[in-house]
């Protein structure tokens, strides 16, 4: 072939693009950071789950959720009957922050037979104990109801009436009054025979919060009670039957 034929052709070579086959260095930052965020989550959770499952294993029965079902039909069947002591005849309801005492036709049948009792709680601030004894309601012999009332309590097999105790941090009684909104930490000498409610709050041993319920008294076929009767025994009558009360 002539060269004057002769076509000389130059190849450029072509730009290859570099190719990104890893992470940058803001990437494995970012990477490393949220997996020890999640790594920490994790660990305190794992940690608070397994202190709460120790506290758990630790932790004894409690019998407060028997005793505090006690006192609810307790006060749910108030017993509004006149009783006479130190020369006053009113419905035997009374209590303070720690103590509650009332007439009810509930009543532990291993220990009375079932008939109407006066029923006692008593919180031991020392003790850390919630005692409940109670006794026959025998309006005839209100001395004896007397000195029950001020006994303390004693777990003695041998004394009578026999004080039985749960173990609770703290407990105390709160009374609501007939006006709304109204409230009192002692019960007694007011007007009306019983609160509108009984707030009972407590602390179980090993809890750092305090629970409660409110309880509505006499609210089981509500009884009421003939004033005129007073000075010897009341005959309950049920609402509306038809009351010569003053």
């Amino acid at each position: 072939m002539s060269p004057a034929f002769t076509r000389r052709t130059t190849v450029k070579p072509s730009r290859v693009l570099p190719s990104r086959s890893g992470f940058t260095l803001l990437e494995l930052v970012l990477a490393t950071l949220i997996s020890s965020l999640v790594i920490g989550m994790l660990s305190v959770a794992l940690t608070f789950s397994m202190r709460a499952w120790e506290r758990e294993q630790n932790r004894k029965p409690s019998d407060m959720p028997a005793m505090l079902d006690l006192m609810k039909m307790q006060l749910a069947q108030f017993d509004p009957t006149y009783i006479r002591i130190d020369g006053e005849s009113r419905p035997l309801f009374q209590g303070n922050a720690h103590s509650l005492t009332l007439a009810t036709a509930h009543s532990v049948k291993a220990i009375s037979g079932g008939a109407p009792v006066v029923a006692r709680y008593l919180f031991d601030e020392r003790e850390k104990k919630l005692f409940y004894a109670e006794m026959p309601l025998d309006t005839h012999h209100t001395d004896a109801i007397k000195a029950f009332i001020e006994i303390g309590p004693s777990t003695s097999e041998e004394s009578w009436p026999r004080f039985f105790s749960v173990e609770v941090s703290a407990l105390t009684f709160t009374f609501g009054g007939q006006e709304k909104g109204s409230f009192s930490e002692s019960w007694g000498e007011e007007e009306s025979p019983m609160p509108s409610f009984v707030l009972v709050k407590w602390v179980l041993p090993g809890d750092a919060e305090a629970d409660a319920r409110s309880i509505i008294p006499n609210f089981i076929f509500p009884l009421k009670t003939d004033r005129k009767n007073a000075a010897g025994v009341a005959r309950p009558t049920l609402p509306g039957a038809g009351s010569d009360s003053e």
